[in-house]
């Protein structure tokens, strides 16, 4: 790597890990990317007599930090090849704790529960129109506000339910134990001292400095506590239900439209029948159940489902004349 490449990629460690230690800031995080802060300052001063200013993209970058959750934000670095990320990655398979876990489920069990209800709802809605109202349009409109409306419920859903989950991890990170605190940190403490308090010696605090990808391990970072929560993003969370539920939705308004309207029931009856239990299929996974089980049931409840919508639009069809 040439002077001017180490010097900039320096620098972008300095910014980024500054930006990261006040997002960390009363964890034992916040020591630890702050020294490789500093030891990236000095790598620096070794070869120029002051400090530039970061560029503006590492500012950028920095700014968009807190907004990310923790696998974006831990992608994002990885992807700069940022040393000594190893407490995220780490955290990518930690499950939440369980007073968190119980108010919180995994967001992709959430997105696959809000796509399954999008589309069993919306096939049997539009099967129902589409019995009563065969050429006005009425199934198609019907598919659309249902998209609309529903997936407004399901992202506010997720957002308010999340807050006592979110209240529960507020207090679990305020009771996290911490093994040295910010206000050692800014008055003089270094890595080192913190490391020695755990028994590391001062030859592998100093190797960490210099490349904590090769000397930082797992047992290290659980001992320093450097392992983070997975955090509750509720306006996250809201966000990947709409989509799922949008996704879900959408996929009866798409089949209606590509086929005549003699062929829109079974256009219909073909989208339930595939991906309902898929979508069955893909939750029993996520739970750890019986996949295959879970795909025969979702298949006969989506079968009964639409034959029940045709009913349904059967009787609406000659309670109105039609």
């Amino acid at each position: 790597m040439s002077n001017l490449s180490s010097l900039r990629r320096d620098r972008r460690i300095a910014c980024l890990y500054r930006a990261l230690s006040d997002l960390e800031s009363g964890t034992p995080r916040q020591t630890w990317f702050l020294a490789l802060a500093r030891a990236a300052d000095q790598r620096v001063l070794l070869q120029l007599e002051h400090i530039p200013p970061a560029s503006g993209v590492d500012r950028l970058l920095a700014w968009l930090l807190p907004y990310l959750p923790l696998l974006p934000r831990w992608l994002m670095l990885r992807s700069l090849q940022l040393p000594g990320l190893l407490p995220y990655r780490l955290a990518q398979h930690e499950p939440f704790p369980a007073p968190v876990a119980r108010l919180w489920p995994k967001t992709a069990e959430a997105m696959l529960l809000a796509a399954y209800e999008a589309l069993l709802v919306n096939v049997c809605l539009m099967t129902a129109m589409g019995v009563a109202r065969p050429e006005s349009g009425l199934a198609q409109v019907a598919g659309i506000a249902c998209l609309a409306f529903g997936g407004v419920y399901v992202a506010l859903r997720g957002v308010f339910r999340s807050v006592p989950a979110l209240a529960q991890q507020n207090r679990l990170l305020r009771d996290e134990p911490l093994d040295w605190s910010a206000q050692q940190e800014e008055a003089g403490g270094d890595l080192p001292e913190w490391l020695s308090h755990v028994g590391v010696g001062p030859e592998r605090a100093a190797a960490l400095l210099l490349d904590p990808d090769r000397f930082l391990d797992e047992s290290l970072c659980r001992r320093l506590n450097l392992v983070p929560l997975p955090q509750v993003r509720p306006m996250w969370r809201g966000a990947c239900l709409l989509l799922a539920f949008a996704s879900g939705a959408l996929a009866p308004i798409v089949a209606g439209s590509l086929v005549p309207v003699r062929y829109r029931l079974l256009a219909l009856l073909l989208v339930a029948i595939v991906l309902l239990p898929w979508l069955g299929w893909q939750r029993a996974r996520q739970a750890g159940a019986d996949a295959r089980d879970a795909a025969v049931r979702t298949a006969l409840a989506a079968t009964l489902g639409v034959g029940g919508a045709y009913l349904s639009g059967r009787l609406l069809a000659w309670l109105f004349g039609h």
